[in-house]
């Protein structure tokens, strides 16, 4: 019998986490096309089911949340309608405190609205201002992230979750990352290619296949021998003491400087993708506090990510049903 205590997951509860990075609101617009415009040609959608949900690193936190750790959101709204919406399903839905997060008047809220015919996607457009923080944003920024607050956990580690929106860049990384060093507090980052390589010494490092492809300049096969190379020369740039490597339907490759692997994908009637990397660093960041090996981390993660791939929409993954998953994979084993 496959040892039932293995993948036990009481440790995630409580674990206090500050998660900074690019908020965003999901839309998704469901209905039905029966007819063509008769103006344009194009197809005419008829509303059925309006769905928001938090998207981005405010995902990250309601994965955090939904695995009963403990998310200290920051970020940058701006002074909106989807801002407020937001703001609104942070507090209301999954009771995520929305103090740390910057109203900002410089920018506006990213917001991506997808459309679907029953469940065929039709089209997505997307709301956002890309603009670097910089300014006097940057110091209502500073001063709100450092803001000394009487009841709330002191962090033990904080994800970096960048989409290129402009709250991560060359001259902003190296700030974050000083100021949070000096708290000890560990740094998890999910990178995007403008600054890849920007980050230093992080704990935890997990870009996705095609990021690394484009950071490496040529195409990294997914392979433990290629894997291992691009492992190989990314530390030589950053320096992590974990890194994660997301294959997309290969699965997760995990190395830790003394072994490598990768976690093949699981078999899964797969709906949506959307939002599944925001569930495989929360899991995997919360693994790895709680003492599991990096390769454990990483089928957690995997099993994670899996489940939330199983779900349309974006929709986090909560504690139970990971736990359930995990123990009935165990036992198939």
């Amino acid at each position: 019998m496959p040892d039932m205590k293995k993948y036990q997951l009481e440790m995630f509860r409580g674990l206090p986490i500050l998660v900074i990075g690019d908020l965003m609101l999901d839309k998704f617009i469901q209905g039905k096309v029966e007819r063509m415009s008769p103006e344009s040609g194009v197809p005419v959608l008829t509303w059925d089911i309006e769905l928001l949900t938090p998207g981005g690193a405010a995902n990250v936190a309601v994965n955090i949340k939904q695995l009963k750790g403990t998310p200290l959101l920051h970020g940058i709204v701006g002074n909106d309608f989807s801002g407020k919406q937001l703001i609104q399903e942070l507090n209301e839905a999954y009771q995520i405190d929305t103090d740390r997060i910057l109203n900002s008047p410089w920018r506006i809220t990213t917001e991506k609205c997808r459309f679907f015919d029953k469940k065929k996607p039709l089209m997505r457009y997307d709301r956002e201002t890309i603009i670097a923080l910089d300014g006097e944003e940057w110091e209502h920024f500073q001063k709100l992230l450092f803001k000394k607050r009487k009841f709330a956990p002191k962090p033990i580690a904080a994800i970096l979750q960048d989409y290129n929106k402009g709250i991560f860049h060359q001259d902003s990384i190296p700030t974050f990352m000083e100021l949070l060093n000096k708290q000890n507090i560990l740094l998890a980052v999910d990178p995007k290619i403008n600054d890849f390589f920007s980050y230093k010494d992080v704990y935890l490092f997990k870009p996705n296949l095609k990021e690394v492809s484009h950071a490496l300049k040529k195409e990294v096969k997914p392979q433990i021998k290629d894997l291992n190379e691009a492992a190989k020369y990314i530390f030589d740039q950053i320096h992590y003491k974990n890194l994660l490597i997301t294959l997309g339907e290969k699965g997760i490759y995990f190395n830790d400087g003394r072994q490598s692997g990768i976690i093949p994908a699981l078999k899964i009637d797969m709906v949506d993708v959307s939002g599944a990397g925001d569930t495989v660093i929360a899991a995997a960041l919360m693994a790895l506090l709680s003492d599991f090996s990096l390769e454990d981390a990483a089928y957690i993660a995997n099993a994670a990510g899996g489940i939330a791939c199983t779900k349309p929409f974006v929709q986090p993954v909560n504690l139970d049903e990971l736990q359930y998953y995990l123990d009935s994979l165990e036992l198939l084993k």
